[in-house]
């Protein structure tokens, strides 16, 4: 056999070889993933493996997709083919770590078949393409007892919570209720309350009815969702959970039942504010000014301190450090704060797997000592957390960044943003309902202590008023309380942003307050899974770049600002000293003027242009570093690899020959 046929022949054994390894490999050993992310990101995480484990029962997974139709569809449908392979290996990793308990089927609905029918009755959302085609992509959990659960469509924009979402679906099919919330707000969190017949007419009549928060509408996947009245003198015992949005102006009645709902055990998650933009109150044509009075501020006082809790509603959290940028052009807003990892609590089960919240004006949460009572923080500020206080209302509704960050006073410890008190709390109430001890001290107050002992005895004896309410004067088990200091972190300002497909979340504040309903539930896996869903890597170098060269540039910036301020003062003297006999002439003298400092600006803004100029470039040869190394990087790495092994087999070339020679 030739040297020619040999090589042949080898390089088919390797090749078969190596094919049949694998095949073995693959069977023995399965799919091997190695996931070197920081936040292991494209594994399942453990709360995913922990809800498989728990089935107690088969279940088939559907996955839908119109793959032909995509293949022929247009560039915006054929982008979800890169989605789908995505969810299709996740949906295998399901399947092999469940231990025979999961089978995936995938279909694909093609026009007028029995497949696109069973999916349209599933509820799968259909997308026309063609006169014939729809597209479809949706997955349904069933089990074997014909019970099943439908993601309707995997939107893009929730691409990095398809875990979740595929774990949540698997575990409400086997759940058997749903647990109930009762809202409480001053705001319209639920959107209008009306039927779809007034909906209709307002409408008509070419007004818009009040939607629901983006929250809300997620609260209700999950959870049956009830509205509580600011006025109550109880809390429903079949409510779950109690969520207090933006409580301002409660009355005693109603405090009373937020404070016996805790002492009979319930979950209460509160949301205050001492400045909430959402807040406005009513347009007065008559009045245009009259918003400038109107307080946006809630606090819970009267019943947090006691829990050991309070917030200073005329104390807003700043931080110089994570401030944030905006209005035009972009200033740091240093009430607007960017939150990361550094500042969440990470050995708490509700925030350990946060990565980015932005909070808007804030307030700051303060311990209160009391016996029994275990307080955490969830959010902080920084180490050196500001603070500050508006000198009026006209400071809130017109906010200048520049003068409150002037205005802030520096912090030697970090603010809390948000926290949990548990315990055995005791009752803000130990003296009975609001009117019976008003009642009570009003009689003291008639009889001036005349009452005889044993007439306490003889009212209890003749009466309809000895049948009452038990008043709980503390929990009998450990209760919990979250309360987050800020609102609008929860609105579709701050949480969500529109996009073309609806509502996108962003950041992780709806993780948040859904984690900490999660908590208050007992459901930590799902905690697990939802906070891994969104992580933003920060460019701290291009930040402290930034940092720097504004601050270099701030004393430039004062005095053009300045120099602006000169130049329109000085134009105003030389306007009001304007007479018939001079008016020539103090035009003449304003124009020298007016060119003169026009010159100096010119000049100035120069050099900020100058400034920028230089940031700029250190950005730019930041990034041409890296785009070096990146592409010199690899191929210099395999360089001297080859340069080693050469060098390697040159010695050992060279070593044999010598031992020949001998």
């Amino acid at each position: 056999m030739s040297r020619t046929h040999r090589t042949v022949l080898a390089v088919i054994c390797i090749a078969f070889i190596t094919f049949c390894a694998i095949l073995v490999v693959q069977k023995l050993v399965g799919r091997v993933r190695l996931d070197f992310t920081e936040h292991q990101l494209y594994s399942l995480s453990n709360g995913t493996r922990n809800i498989i484990s728990q089935l107690n029962q088969p279940m088939t997974l559907k996955l839908y997709y119109s793959r032909v139709a995509a293949m022929k569809g247009p560039e915006g449908i054929r982008f979800y083919n890169n989605y789908y392979i995505y969810v299709r290996e996740l949906l295998e990793e399901y399947v092999n770590i469940s231990q025979g308990k999961l089978k995936l089927e995938i279909v694909d609905p093609r026009p007028f078949t029995d497949d696109e029918e069973e999916a349209i009755q599933y509820g799968i959302r259909r997308f026309q393409i063609s006169e014939d085609e729809g597209f479809f992509f949706g997955l349904v959990a069933e089990t074997e007892l014909g019970k099943d659960k439908v993601i309707e469509f995997f939107e893009p924009d929730r691409q990095e919570f398809v875990e979740y979402d595929i774990s949540k679906l698997i575990s409400s099919v086997t759940r058997r209720d749903k647990k109930k919330i009762g809202l409480m707000s001053s705001l319209p969190v639920m959107g209008s309350d009306m039927s779809p017949y007034m909906m209709q007419m307002m409408q008509m009549q070419g007004r818009t009815p009040e939607r629901p928060w983006t929250i809300t509408t997620h609260m209700r996947d999950e959870y049956e969702l009830e509205t509580v009245e600011t006025e109550v003198d109880a809390i429903a015992e079949d409510i779950d959970f109690l969520m207090v949005v933006h409580p301002k102006n409660l009355p005693e009645e109603t405090l009373y039942a937020i404070d016996q709902y805790v002492m009979r055990g319930g979950k209460l998650l509160v949301f205050l504010d001492p400045h909430c933009l959402l807040d406005q109150p009513p347009r007065d044509p008559n009045n245009p000014y009259g918003a400038v009075g109107h307080k946006a501020s809630s606090e819970l006082n009267v019943l947090l301190e006691n829990w050991g809790v309070t917030m200073n509603p005329e104390q807003i959290a700043a931080d110089r450090t994570l401030a944030l940028k905006a209005s035009q052009p972009p200033t740091p807003f240093v009430t607007f704060l960017g939150l990361s990892e550094d500042n969440v609590n990470q050995d708490e089960v509700i925030t350990s797997e946060l990565h980015s919240l932005k909070m808007l004006f804030a307030g700051s949460l303060e311990k209160v000592e009391k016996e029994g009572v275990i307080f955490k923080p969830l959010l902080t500020t920084t180490e050196t957390g500001n603070t500050w206080k508006p000198e009026g209302p006209f400071e809130l509704q017109y906010p200048n960044p520049e003068a409150m960050m002037r205005a802030v006073t520096d912090g030697t410890e970090p603010l809390v943003l948000a926290c949990s008190v548990s315990g055995k709390l005791k009752s803000n109430f130990s003296d009975g309902p609001p009117a019976e001890a008003e009642e009570d001290a009003e009689e003291i107050e008639d009889t001036n202590g005349e009452t005889e002992p044993g007439d306490e005895s003889e009212a209890d004896e003749s009466g309809e008023d000895s049948e009452t309410t038990e008043v709980l004067k503390e929990a009998s088990e450990d209760v919990a309380v979250i309360v987050i200091a800020d609102v609008d972190m929860i609105s579709d300002l701050l949480a969500y942003q529109e996009t073309f497909f609806g509502m996108a979340q962003v950041d992780d504040n709806a993780s948040l307050v859904l984690n900490a309903l999660d908590y208050l539930s007992g459901s930590g896996d799902l905690i697990a899974i939802r906070s891994r869903g969104r992580f933003n890597r920060p460019f701290d170098v291009v930040g402290e770049i930034e940092a720097n060269a504004e601050k270099a540039t701030a004393a430039e910036v004062d005095a053009t600002n300045k120099k602006i301020e000169e130049y329109e003062q000085r134009l105003q003297e030389l306007g009001d000293t304007a007479t018939e006999d001079n008016q020539r002439l103090i035009q003449s003298k304003a124009l020298s003027e007016r060119q003169r400092i026009q010159d100096e600006i010119r000049a100035a803004r120069k050099e900020l242009r100058k400034l920028s100029a230089g940031k700029r470039e250190q950005i730019e040869v930041l990034g041409a570093i890296l785009q070096t190394i990146n592409m010199v990087g690899a191929p210099a790495v395999v360089l001297i690899i080859a340069i080693i092994l050469g060098a390697m087999r040159y010695s050992k070339a060279k070593s044999y020959a010598a031992r020949r020679m001998e």
